[in-house]
């Protein structure tokens, strides 16, 4: 019987051994894998800024697009009204001196 308990006592010892082996090496499994998540998670902002950063660009260029034709539109309609004047007083030029070509 003393035989049996220091058998199970060298058999307990061990399977503790082994039981903190087996939850050291859980903890650093565990640690690996949350370094490794956190590696990835940076990897996965730093290919979303390039990203970011061309949706804003483009969202700029738009814009000044927009500027850059919504000010050759002023510029043209400007343009149409000067024609438009000159037209007019030549109109009315030419009207005089039929005036008077008439008298």
């Amino acid at each position: 019987m003393g035989q049996q308990k220091q058998t199970n006592s060298k058999l307990q010892e061990r399977n503790d051994g082994l039981q903190k082996q087996v939850n050291e090496l859980v903890q650093q499994l565990q640690e690996q894998q949350r370094q490794q998540q956190e590696k990835m998670e940076r990897q996965l902002e730093q290919m979303e800024e390039p990203r970011q950063q061309e949706k804003e660009d483009m969202k700029q260029q738009r814009e000044r697009e927009r500027e850059k034709s919504k000010k050759q539109m002023e510029r043209m309609h400007r343009q149409r009204e000067e024609e438009r004047e000159e037209t007019k007083h030549q109109l009315e030029q030419q009207k005089e001196i039929i005036a008077l070509l008439k008298q």
